[in-house]
């Protein structure tokens, strides 16, 4: 199985447990569960979010903080312990786990990972090289990035937030292959070296195609102008990728080049 990196979630066990129990299982799965990773000495903090729908099911959102300076061998078996505790009214969870990490300078940064936990994870070698995989992932990400980074973990997208050059930060993603065939949803937001924020948004590896031509344009266009936000995407409805330029006033009179090198690589331009 494919490692993701950060955003999508890698289910540890197959079926989702359902029956019966407390009518608010959510409720009745968090009042359980809560003391149990209160108890932990290498959790630092954790929050239980749980909801029902319907009678008898339940749904959760796990968050825990680890304590700093685990070794990645400790931080898997901690986390492993914890997708491998079972309450009485268990039902599949969400658990999402932050811990800190350095980012390419040696300054510190936070980041995570994101697990859909189904059933207590069984005592076996495979949910930990899962965890494993996730945890170098994660630092990987954030060791791309400069000054304060945090990378947040999310269910169905997630985000890195930097002081570094948010296209510099994909190029450089998208040049490391494992990390590149692992990336699912991900929102990078940076500063660019003129002072203006950039942002990238990759669904998956083939979004890393068109990131190069994206970077020319931003190099055309700061050319012309100081560029106030960037923000690229190519978004499951358009046809082709997208790039927005907000240029701080006034906007350039002539685009026609950068109108044009848009066009010839295939990238819709819109500039405001």
């Amino acid at each position: 199985m494919r490692t993701k990196l950060i955003g999508g979630l890698v289910t540890l066990v197959a079926a989702a447990l359902t029956g019966c129990g407390a009518i608010d299982k959510g409720s009745a799965f968090a009042r359980q569960l809560e003391p149990l990773l209160e108890e932990r000495e290498l959790v630092e903090s954790s929050e239980v979010v749980a909801s029902s729908s319907l009678p008898w099911t339940g749904m959760a959102t796990v968050t825990v903080t680890l304590v700093p300076g685990l070794s990645d061998d400790v931080m898997v078996e901690e986390i492993w312990e914890i997708t491998h505790l079972e309450v009485d009214d268990q039902i599949g969870y969400t658990l999402d786990v932050l811990f800190l990490a350095e980012t390419a300078t040696g300054g510190p940064a936070t980041t995570g990972l994101s697990l859909r936990v189904s059933e207590p994870a069984p005592d076996e070698e495979a949910p930990r090289q899962q965890i494993l995989e996730r945890v170098e992932a994660a630092r990987a990400l954030v060791a791309l990035g400069d000054g304060e980074t945090v990378a947040s973990p999310g269910r169905w997208s997630s985000r890195l937030d930097t002081e570094a050059d948010a296209v510099d930060v994909a190029l450089g993603l998208c040049a490391a292959d494992d990390l590149a065939q692992s990336l699912d949803h991900l929102t990078i937001s940076g500063v660019a070296a003129d002072g203006g924020t950039n942002r990238v948004k990759l669904g998956d590896a083939s979004d890393c195609d068109w990131v190069p031509d994206v970077n020319d344009l931003i190099e055309v266009a700061d050319s012309l102008g100081p560029v106030q936000l960037a923000e690229a995407a190519f978004e499951t409805w358009d046809e082709t990728p997208k790039l927005r330029l907000t240029f701080l006033p006034p906007v350039p009179a002539d685009l026609s080049g950068l109108e044009g090198h848009a066009g010839e690589v295939g990238i819709a331009l819109e500039v405001a």
